[in-house]
């Protein structure tokens, strides 16, 4: 497979990094929600949990819906979310790796903080961007079967 790079002005593809900022505030959205319905029962902790699982559940649907639209601010997409039928064994594993990934994630910073300031400042960093390279190529990968799924049956029904 060809990897398409940015061109050099970052004028011309600076733009699609809102489509990260909007799909993380739409996937943020039940949580904010369901807290706002239920603050005085929810501690800050009940609800950073909830925040989390919410933007792990969501987010690689709306990213990929805010892509397959081609707008920052139209999160629903028929093609996205029939691609969770057609494709659902491509979800699973994407939400289990996933879930392997951010868990290392956590581990691997936590560890490194117990291991002093200097540890966590070199480690830290590095354990992060490691981590979202790994979850943007399995979410990319994802993308593919979806597509290719799509196509597919688009192209039995004609």
């Amino acid at each position: 497979e060809e990897i398409e790079w940015p061109d050099a002005l970052f004028v011309d593809w600076m733009f699609l990094g809102f489509f990260l900022v909007t799909s993380s505030l739409f996937a943020s959205v039940p949580a904010v929600v369901l807290g706002w319905l239920l603050r005085p029962a929810l501690t800050e902790e009940t609800l950073g949990f909830i925040l989390a699982g919410s933007t792990w559940l969501l987010f690689p649907v709306m990213l990929l819906s805010l892509l397959e639209n081609g707008s920052p601010i139209n999160p629903l997409s028929g093609q996205v979310w029939r691609s969770m039928g057609r494709v659902s064994r491509s979800w699973l594993t994407f939400y289990v790796l996933s879930a392997v990934v951010v868990a290392e994630q956590i581990v691997g910073v936590w560890l490194s903080l117990l291991s002093g300031v200097a540890t966590a400042v070199v480690l830290g960093p590095a354990i992060v961007v490691s981590g979202m390279v790994i979850y943007y190529r399995l979410l990319g990968r994802l993308a593919l079967c979806c597509s290719v799924s799509v196509a597919a049956a688009d192209e039995e029904m004609w």
